[in-house]
């Protein structure tokens, strides 16, 4: 047992004393193997990375247990028309039936988009108003920095209460303190009126405003109450916008996804087939499915074309090998006259390849890990434009990428057998010469 293993450890020396004496051609041999390793590592962490970076951010965020409702037609496109839009009351029935579960109901009104000023025009900011209700604060985690957000008053009274953004309020007011002043969006050729009562802190998830031009032509979120929007814009006020969203609080042993059925079977009651619409319910976990998935997909596909690069490597491995078969013949004539074993001659040369293949294994792990952490500083801003729109709400995004050891890994198992496999053929053309013709060649 013990000869085996110094023979063993014997034809790692001599492997690493071969590749050694040609590191040139030995690293240009693996370089296929080394792509394709990095390749692989990146990919499936990178993608473990976004997994783990959607789930977490609508966890903490959002929460977990947070689903909306929207009108639908029966063609799977959205509806338009306000008359099948979900009402107030509606919703205050379905509050009632399950008061134990629902929390309070995010109330989406129409948007209002233009520009708001005090008194000069010149001192504007862009803004998109979106008519809402105070249970918006809460649910989409809004950090007020000055003064409250909306009530449950505001709401009722048709209040023109409005929230700003930091940075709208800076343009406007030029660092003076803005609540309790009055201001004006310009929409459609009118000047709507509001009331500032506080400014919350707004995150650039996308890069909008600090790519653009000109920031305050940005237009950033502003928040008023949905039943004064629904006034100014003359719109039904007992209507949704057809979009409606809320958290709940489960009971022990409901599932999420049950309970969405159960809302979806609420709100249809109210719509007759000869409507031709009704009432799709969605949840945060479905989201991150989705997004999951897609995530998995893409992957997987790009993950299967880099594998491809580690066959090429595999080829390079046999080509090098059997050049050093070729080269090396008086020595493998030594060694057999010397009373080496074809076996032991196979074993030194398939151990020389899983070496070289080894090595390329450890460069690239260490490459794939560095691509990781460079890409990694212009994902947030990619990753929040997919997941962020105005129906998933504001995403806090916490990114932090994760290595995919399982990958790693199985990586390493690869590459044992690729050399293997790559390396048979010249070793065993090694433990078939002839030692005679072996000693004679020159």
């Amino acid at each position: 047992m013990k000869q085996k293993y110094n023979f063993l450890v014997e034809c790692i020396r001599i492997s690493f004393y071969s590749i050694m004496s040609r590191k040139l051609r030995s690293f240009l041999t693996v370089v296929g193997i080394i792509i394709g390793i990095s390749s692989v590592v990146m990919i499936t962490s990178l993608g473990k990375t976004l997994q783990n970076t959607v789930f977490n951010s609508y966890l903490e965020t959002m929460g977990g247990d947070f689903i909306w409702a929207d009108v639908m037609g029966n063609n799977g496109g959205s509806i338009n028309d306000e008359k099948y839009f979900i009402t107030n009351q509606m919703l205050n029935d379905y509050e009632k039936e399950y008061a134990d579960i629902v929390t309070p109901l995010i109330q989406l009104g129409k948007e209002m988009q233009g520009y708001v000023f005090e008194e000069n025009p010149s001192d504007y900011g862009s803004v998109r108003i979106v008519g809402t209700s105070p249970a918006y604060a809460e649910s989409y985690s809004i950090s007020l920095l000055q003064g409250r957000f909306l009530t449950e008053r505001d709401c009722d009274e048709e209040r023109n209460t409005i929230v700003l953004s930091q940075e709208t309020a800076q343009f406007c007011f030029n660092g003076d303190n803005p609540i309790g002043k009055n201001i004006y969006c310009k929409f459609s050729g009118r000047l709507i009126p509001f009331v500032i009562v506080g400014v919350y802190k707004y995150i650039d998830y996308d890069g909008s405003l600090t790519s653009s031009i000109e920031p305050r032509d940005c237009f950033i979120q502003a928040y008023a109450s949905y039943s004064y929007l629904a006034k100014m814009m003359e719109i039904d006020i007992d209507r949704t916008s057809g979009h409606t969203e809320w958290q709940v609080d489960l009971k022990d042993g409901e599932a999420l996804v049950d309970f969405a059925k159960k809302t979806e079977d609420f709100f249809n009651q109210f719509y007759a087939p000869s409507d031709g619409c009704f009432v799709s319910v969605n949840t945060t976990q479905e989201s991150i499915d989705n997004i999951n998935q897609v995530i998995e997909v893409i992957t997987t596909i790009i993950s299967a074309v880099a594998v491809i690069s580690l066959f090429i490597g595999g080829v390079g491995v046999m080509n090098i090998m059997l050049i050093n078969v070729s080269s090396r013949t008086k020595e493998i004539g030594i060694r057999k006259s010397l009373g080496a074993s074809n076996n032991m001659i196979r074993i030194q040369f398939l151990m020389e390849s899983i070496v070289l293949c080894t090595i390329g294994w450890g460069i690239g792990i260490l490459l794939g890990i560095l691509l990781s952490k460079v890409i990694s500083f212009f994902l947030p801003s990619l990753l929040s434009s997919i997941i962020v729109n105005r129906n998933m709400g504001d995403v806090t995004l916490k990114f932090k990428v994760e290595l995919d050891y399982v990958t790693i890994i199985i990586s390493f198992i690869f590459s044992y057998i690729l050399g293997m496999v790559f390396g048979y053929y010249p070793a065993t053309k090694a433990a078939r010469k002839n030692p005679v013709d072996a000693l004679k060649a020159q």
